[in-house]
């Protein structure tokens, strides 16, 4: 090991492998690993790594979101969804946030400019007003290119995180239509630190458990009701 020396903090991911829900872990060094934001404790840390690598790498890497432009986060209070207001408010975008009535504020005070609280209003007649947008970021899962096609602009990109192998497939054949998975990188963790440093980003938590209640972490982030992240802490 050459990039790292004895007791530097780190944070990272094991990606598709998973594994890291203990006390240690064998890892590459040329895996998606740095050393941590400074500032940040490592419950902070490792919380923005899943929402803050998926941002950058769909909003950023992928979409290409500019200044200026126009986007709808739909799931806006999860953890890809907290993530991505932080990271479309830098790159210099209007944001539209959709989210419970209970999460309105949060959405708010991270940098959506609009909110569509869905227990009133139904996204896909949100936009009486006439107004689309270059880019809507669906993490939920429950919508499509269909009932959205009133919402996109002509050249607007429908990016889907939460899909099945039909929409997969589909996304292939529709240069519009942007899903998959993200890939973690080591540079896009340096560029999330960069971004955590400079309080561009900040994790959301909406609770922390030690190892032993990590049963009760996932049964509450199985209920689809958190907001921003849930930590395990070692």
């Amino acid at each position: 090991v050459s990039l790292f020396d004895v007791k530097d903090e780190v944070y990272g991911t094991a990606g598709i492998k998973l594994g890291a829900h203990a006390e240690y872990i064998c890892i590459s060094e040329k895996a998606a690993l740095v050393k941590k934001p400074n500032g940040n404790n490592h419950e902070e840390s490792v919380a923005a790594i899943f929402g803050g690598l998926t941002a950058i790498h769909f909003l950023k890497d992928k979409a290409d979101l500019q200044k200026g432009q126009q986007i709808l986060i739909n799931g806006a209070s999860g953890a890809v969804g907290t993530a991505s207001i932080q990271l479309a408010k830098y790159l210099g975008a209007h944001i539209t946030g959709v989210c419970s009535t209970k999460n309105i504020n949060l959405v708010q005070s991270l940098g959506a400019e609009k909110v569509i609280d869905y227990t009133k209003t139904d996204i896909r007649e949100s936009n009486k007003d006439g107004n689309k947008y270059d880019v809507i970021l669906d993490t939920v899962g429950n919508l499509s290119t269909a009932n959205c096609k009133n919402l996109l602009k002509k050249q607007g990109k429908f990016i889907t995180i939460n899909t099945g192998l039909l929409t997969t497939l589909s996304s292939l054949f529709k240069a519009n239509v942007i899903c998959g998975v993200a890939v973690e990188t080591k540079e896009n963790l340096e560029h999330l630190k960069i971004l955590m440093e400079t309080a561009n980003m900040q994790a959301v938590i909406d609770k922390v458990y030690p190892l032993e209640g990590i049963i009760v972490a996932h049964q509450y982030v199985d209920k689809g009701r958190k907001r921003g992240n849930v930590v395990i802490s070692l």
